[in-house]
Parts: structure tokens; sequence; C-alpha cells
């Protein structure tokens, strides 16, 4: 999970016993935890902050260490998943921008104009071959895994900040500001 700011924390949690197994105060250099996410193979975690920055921690130890910060250049980042290989991450960020990085490293991979607005969401499908986005211009795009638009989906009413991709890979989930999942 991630926390508030001041101080900021990144917690993980036993799920049998409820009991906290991490706790990362991120200091002061970094502000509010807004998305959190294991790679599929739990080798990492990854945490995206309100500044914009990617925090990628190891997993493989007694306890995460931190191993990659990426800067994504945007005041605020919001979302944040891996591909199903491991290999790449993406963020929605602030300034319009879907961001994928290589991993491990964090070189930048793609940056392309998702959106008008704020990218609230980004989600890779199961396949790795697409990357959904959820946007405050009240639209879902859809995109290859190396950016281009494949589709732009419309009809919600208010800002869109939430989407993700169903397991078998035939739907894609939508949560809106205007109480609509779709």
């Amino acid at each position: 999970s991630g926390s508030e700011c001041h101080p900021a924390n990144i917690r993980m949690f036993d799920v049998a016993t409820g009991n906290l197994d991490w706790n990362y105060n991120v200091g002061t250099s970094f502000m509010c935890i807004q998305g959190v996410k294991f790679s599929s193979n739990g080798i990492y975690i990854a945490s995206v902050e309100e500044l914009g920055n990617i925090l990628i921690f190891n997993n493989l130890g007694a306890v995460p260490s931190i191993s990659d910060t990426i800067d994504t250049g945007t005041s605020y980042a919001f979302s944040v998943d891996f591909s199903p290989t491991n290999d790449k991450i993406v963020v929605g960020c602030s300034n319009g921008k879907l961001k994928t990085y290589n991993l491990p490293g964090g070189a930048p991979a793609v940056s392309i104009t998702a959106h008008s607005g704020y990218v609230y969401s980004a989600n890779y499908s199961p396949d790795g071959t697409m990357i959904a986005t959820a946007g405050r211009d009240k639209k879902v795009k859809i995109w290859s895994a190396t950016g281009l638009l494949l589709f732009t989906c419309t009809g919600h009413g208010d800002e869109v900040t939430s989407v993700k991709f169903t397991p078998d890979n035939a739907f894609l989930v939508s949560g809106s500001l205007d109480g609509v999942v779709k």
C-alpha cells in the first residue's frame, strides 16, 4: 500500500495474518504515494509518487531494497503497471503523457501524448501487446505496446480514473467520476 504525505510510506502486509511485514518511509525528497504494484514474478515492487518519480524495489532479499528511481519529468504521476514479461513499466502522467521504461535500469522506451489532460490510469494487457489509458478528457484509449493509437473509447460523462484489461484479454473495464463502470 502507499500512504499520504508527511511522511509518505510504502507498506507490505502479510495477507494471511494482516501483519505489517515492511514499512519504507520515502523521506523528504518524495511526496504522496499515488500507486503501488508488484511485478507478476514478484521480483519487483514499483511505486509512483506525487512528484512524478517511480521508485523500483528489488523484492528478492529479506526486505525490499530500492534498485532504481525514474524521474518521469512531470509534476504528477498517478498509476504504474508492469508488462506481463516484467521487463517494462508503464506510467500515466499529469502532462497527458503515457510513458514506458525498460527494466532493469529505467531507460525510456515510449513517451507519447495520450490524453489532453491527466492520464489517471495506465494498464498493460495480459498478453503485453496493448496498453490502455484513462484520462481527464473523459476518454479511454487503447495503444499498441509501442505507442500507436489503436482505439479511442468515448461515452463517459466525466473524468475516467481507472482502466483494466480482463485476465482473458477479451474486455476492458473503465471507471469514471460519472459513477459509471463500462
